[in-house]
This record gives C-alpha cells, sequence and structure tokens, in this order.
C-alpha cells in the first residue's frame, strides 16, 4: 500500500464577518505499489483536475458556490471530494490556519 500527496493552496472567503483565508489543502490518493509508480493514479491527470477545480473558487466567497452549502472548512473539503470523484482519493484535508484544520475521508461522502 502506497500513498500520494498533493497540496495546493487556495485563497477565499467566508464567514458572518467576510475574511479571507489562504486556505492549505491536502489530496491524499491511496493505491498499491507497483514499480515506481502507484497503481492506478495518473498523477498528471489528478493534479491538472485538482488546479482546474481550485481554479473555479480561486477568490471566491464560498457560501455563494453553487452546492457548497455554508462556507466552513468541512463544507469545502466534502465539496472538493464529490466534485473531484477521483476513485483512489482517500482524504481531504483543509487548512483554515496553522493552527485549525479538518480532514474528511472520502469513504464518509
Amino acid at each position: 500500500m502506497a500513498k500520494l500527496g498533493i497540496v495546493k493552496f487556495l485563497n477565499a472567503s467566508h464567514g458572518k464577518n467576510v475574511h479571507e483565508h489562504n486556505i492549505k489543502i491536502e489530496f491524499i490518493f491511496e493505491g498499491n505499489l507497483e514499480g515506481n509508480y502507484v497503481a492506478g493514479i495518473d498523477f498528471h491527470d489528478v493534479k491538472e483536475r485538482i488546479e482546474n477545480l481550485l481554479e473555479s473558487l480561486e477568490g471566491k466567497y464560498l457560501p455563494d458556490v453553487h452546492n457548497m452549502g455554508k462556507g466552513t472548512m468541512e463544507n469545502l473539503a466534502c465539496y472538493l471530494i464529490k466534485n473531484l470523484n477521483l476513485e483512489k482519493l482517500e482524504s481531504v484535508t483543509v487548512w483554515e490556519a496553522e493552527d485549525r484544520y479538518v480532514k474528511i475521508y472520502s469513504e464518509e461522502i
């Protein structure tokens, strides 16, 4: 078993008193190690899909994003899992700040 991680950043805002965050997001993929690769994961494909989805959210007020619900970090993680719809995606971790994060497992969605 092996895990492959991708870390990206997103600038977005949320809250009653609207405020912006530079949100750190970690995507973890899980698969079997076969040779020098994690089987079933095309790194370049998943990276491109993640970048395209995050680009569509860049600078947005999260509660205004269709199907996001409240602009919580939990909802953002669930939104990313649902919209990426990637079979080998194990979890998404979203940091609102250095000392606050939420980790959502794909199997829970």
